[in-house]
C-alpha cells in the first residue's frame, strides 16, 4: 500500500500519506466504501443548505466503477462539458483533411469576416477577446441570435486569452457548415455513436426526466442555446454518469484524442479569472495554489471540465480514474444556482475524492 501511495504522490497527487495509510485499514473491501458513500450522499442529499434534491455519480477506476443515482432514466445538462464534444469533432475533421487549424473561420463561413484572420485554432484557444455588438444571450429569436453573432470582431490581441462560449458557438458553425449536418445528428452520428454513449444527446425526447436545466421546456438552461433552438457547440447536450464514465475511458484509452493532441493540451495553458489553470476549450488542468475542479488528489496529468448547471467532469489520463458529478442545481424557472452552491460543492467533492482515493487504494491492492 505505501508502494502505491508513492506512486501517487510522485505524479503530483496532493495526498496526505499517513492519512490514507491508516484510513485504508478501516475497510476491508471496495464494497465497505461503496456502501459509505452511499451513505454519505443520501446524508449530503438532506442536509445541503444549496437545494440540491438529486445528484449523480460516477466513480471510475480501470476495473470496477461506482454509480450512484438515477441514471438509466435521467440526463443532466452538461452546460459547458459540451465544448469538449465539440473539441472531439473539430479534431476529427482536422484529421481528416477537411479543415485545417490555420485556417481563418472566414474560410468556412464568409459571415464572419469580420473576425479577419482569426483562426479555427485561435477559436480552439480562446486567445484573444471576441465580441458581438449585443448580448446573444438578450436575444428573442434565431433570426436575431444569427445576426449578432455575424457581428463578431477580434476586439484585444490575441497574446492573451479570455474563457467565453462565443469562440465554440462558432466553431459549431463551421461543424455544420463542413459537413453539411446539424449538430445534434454530427454529434450522434460521429461521436456519441462511436464511443457507444447510447444516451448523450441535444434535446432528449420526454422519455428521460432531465435534471439541472431549471425548466420543464426539454431545453437547456443557457439561455442562448434555447434561442438557438436547444443545440450549440458551446452548451446543450445532456447525458448520464454512465456515457460520460464510458467516454472518461475512452480519453485514457486514447481512442479520443492522439498523444500528439493529448500534449498539445498538456502544453497550452491559459488562466482564467479565477486563477485557474486551463487549456484548448477551456479544459482545466490541475492547479496547485487555488482551488479548481480537478481535485488535488489528482495527478498532473488529469483535465476536466464543468458546467454552470453544476455538472464536472474530471479523467486523470496518467492513472486512469475518473470522477463525475451530476447535481441538479438549478431550481425550475431561476437563472441561477443557490448562493450556498459552492461551499456545499467543495465539500461535496473533497469528501467524495476522499472516498474515491481508496477506492483506488484498495482495487489496487486487489489486483497486486
Amino acid at each position: 500500500m505505501e508502494k502505491i501511495l508513492d506512486i501517487l504522490l510522485e505524479n503530483g497527487c496532493e495526498i496526505d500519506k499517513d492519512y490514507y495509510l491508516q484510513e485504508v485499514k478501516n475497510y476491508r473491501s471496495k464494497e465497505e466504501v461503496k456502501r459509505k458513500i452511499e451513505d454519505y450522499i443520501d446524508t449530503f442529499i438532506k442536509t445541503n443548505t444549496c437545494e440540491i434534491k438529486d445528484v449523480s455519480v460516477a466513480l471510475v477506476l480501470e476495473e470496477d466503477t461506482y454509480f450512484y443515482g438515477n441514471h438509466k432514466t435521467t440526463l443532466y445538462d452538461l452546460a459547458s462539458i459540451t465544448k469538449l464534444f465539440t473539441l472531439k469533432a473539430i479534431y476529427e475533421l482536422e484529421k481528416e483533411n477537411k479543415i485545417e487549424f490555420t485556417n481563418p473561420i472566414h474560410t468556412y463561413l464568409m459571415e464572419f469576416e469580420g473576425l479577419g484572420n482569426y483562426t479555427i485554432w485561435d477559436a480552439i484557444k480562446m486567445t484573444g477577446r471576441i465580441e458581438t455588438d449585443g448580448k446573444l444571450s438578450d436575444t428573442k429569436d434565431y433570426a436575431t441570435f444569427t445576426k449578432v453573432l455575424e457581428t463578431v470582431q477580434l476586439k484585444e490581441s490575441k497574446n492573451k486569452a479570455n474563457y467565453t462560449d462565443i469562440e465554440f458557438i462558432i466553431l459549431g458553425k463551421v461543424i455544420e457548415k463542413v459537413t453539411g449536418k446539424n449538430l445534434k445528428d454530427y454529434f450522434k452520428e460521429n461521436i456519441f455513436f462511436k464511443q457507444d454513449m447510447k444516451n448523450t444527446c441535444f434535446m432528449p425526447s420526454h422519455d428521460f426526466i432531465l435534471k439541472g436545466n431549471g425548466n420543464t421546456l426539454y431545453l437547456p438552461h443557457d439561455f442562448k442555446t434555447r434561442v438557438a433552438h436547444g443545440v450549440t457547440g458551446a452548451a446543450g447536450l445532456f447525458s448520464n454518469v454512465e456515457d460520460l464514465s464510458l467516454f472518461a475511458r475512452r480519453l485514457w484509452e486514447g481512442k479520443v484524442f492522439d498523444k500528439d493532441f493529448i500534449q498539445e493540451i498538456y502544453d497550452y495553458t491559459f488562466v482564467d479569472t479565477s486563477n485557474r489553470n486551463r487549456s484548448l476549450a477551456g479544459l482545466y488542468k490541475k492547479t496547485k495554489e487555488y482551488r479548481s475542479y480537478i481535485p488535488r488528489e489528482f495527478s498532473d496529468f488529469s483535465l476536466g471540465h464543468q458546467g454552470f448547471t453544476g455538472s464536472v467532469f474530471v479523467v486523470d489520463l496518467k492513472l486512469h480514474m475518473a470522477q463525475i458529478l451530476l447535481f441538479d442545481a438549478i431550481p425550475n424557472e431561476s437563472k441561477n444556482k443557490n448562493p450556498d452552491f459552492i461551499s456545499n460543492f467543495y465539500e461535496f467533492r473533497d469528501k467524495i475524492t476522499k472516498y474515491l482515493i481508496l477506492f483506488y487504494l484498495l482495487s489496487a491492492k486487489d489486483s497486486c
